[in-house]
């Protein structure tokens, strides 16, 4: 961060980092999404064009329960670079938990080898969406409300 201070990608990280410092328990620092939240709006206002960045917003949103948020970071993500497995199975998962997909999430168009990887933990979930089993439409049933410009466009990339 010191010798490029300009580059989002790194600000992305951190954000990240400071993430995993709330979801872990890392570290006694306070208000780690908070610290996460700065240095990933840092990140997209560096580079508004970095799916990385738009990524670590939408997630940090989401760990925030600022859900209108993570939906519009989410769809810029999306539309930014439709073909990364990482990406959608990791959104398709949180979209999932903030009730709204009740169906597994998508593939992309091409994926490599290693990001299929991703897509196979979410298998298990899809299998019993598949089956009608009720414990994987549970978190569907928040009854948040329903964004189906964004079901279409994750749904687009099949």
């Amino acid at each position: 961060m010191k010798s490029d201070p300009d580059y989002a990608d790194a600000w992305a990280w951190l954000s990240s980092i400071y993430r995993d410092e709330h979801r872990f328990n890392f570290n006694p620092r306070p208000d780690p999404l908070d610290r996460a939240l700065d240095a990933a709006r840092r990140a997209v206002d560096l580079d508004p064009s970095s799916q990385v960045a738009h990524h670590t917003l939408a997630e940090i949103y989401f760990y925030r329960h600022e859900l209108d948020g993570f939906f519009v970071e989410a769809e810029r993500t999306v539309a930014l670079n439709p073909n990364d497995a990482l990406t959608l199975a990791g959104l398709g998962d949180k979209l999932h938990y903030a009730g709204e997909l009740q169906t597994p999430t998508p593939t992309p168009k091409r994926s490599s080898p290693l990001a299929v990887g991703a897509l196979l933990a979410l298998g298990k979930q899809a299998y019993l969406v598949r089956r009608g089993d009720q414990r994987a439409l549970a978190p569907s049933r928040a009854g948040l409300s329903d964004r189906r410009g964004l079901r279409r466009l994750v749904n687009a990339v099949q």
